[in-house]
């Protein structure tokens, strides 16, 4: 099974996890704090929706206090708040291996900074001096590319989710996520190939 890492697990986070859990195909796991996790850890996460409910029990729901404890996983799904941007790049990185891809779903086009920041956090840390080409939104010929993982996408969720008490989700319109590459390890000609 794929491996897939839910950071920020609101009232996004956790209707996009709740469903791919409910698939079975999947190993999801939850990156919670606080009130949220402690419900969670207990009494399982629900996620009332007008697609169908679905009530994850304690003992099926794989829920982390940190991302350290997840270890590397196939793909993140990272669903915070524009305004924990600046915290991304230390919960991301334990994730990371060379193929994890990314899935951000944040309120905002933040893509560019993520990027930016990630390869930033990966070679200081890797001790790495390898300068990855990031482009400005200019879109030049060569694109961006990744040092830290596979890729990133920019995501936008159209989508009516509250998080209406710990460990409970209500769902109320809609759900369809799109998204679009911002950023690959491979060269520009080979991003639309790799990444279907």
């Amino acid at each position: 099974k794929k491996s897939i890492a839910i950071v920020g697990s609101g009232a996004v986070g956790c209707y996009y996890g709740a469903r791919l859990w409910e698939c079975k195909d999947y190993d999801v796991h939850f990156f919670m704090r606080g009130e949220h996790y402690d419900t969670c850890k207990t009494d399982g996460l629900e996620v009332k929706s007008v697609y169908g409910d679905i009530i994850i029990p304690p003992e099926q729901l794989n829920i982390h206090s940190s991302t350290e404890e997840m270890g590397q996983v196939d793909w993140v799904i990272l669903a915070l708040k524009s305004t924990a941007l600046d915290a991304a790049p230390s919960l991301l990185l334990p994730l990371l291996k060379p193929s994890t891809r990314i899935i951000a779903i944040m309120n905002g086009l933040f893509e560019d900074e993520l990027v930016k920041m990630l390869d930033l956090e990966y070679q200081k840390i890797s001790g790495s001096s390898t300068t990855s080409n990031h482009d400005d939104g200019g879109g030049d010929d060569d694109g961006t590319t990744l040092t830290c993982c596979s890729a990133i996408y920019g995501g936008m969720a159209l989508l009516c989710s509250n998080r209406i008490a710990p460990g409970k989700i209500d769902h109320s319109y809609a759900g369809k996520l799109t998204v679009g590459i911002a950023a690959s390890s491979s060269p520009k000609a080979e991003v639309e190939e790799r990444h279907k």
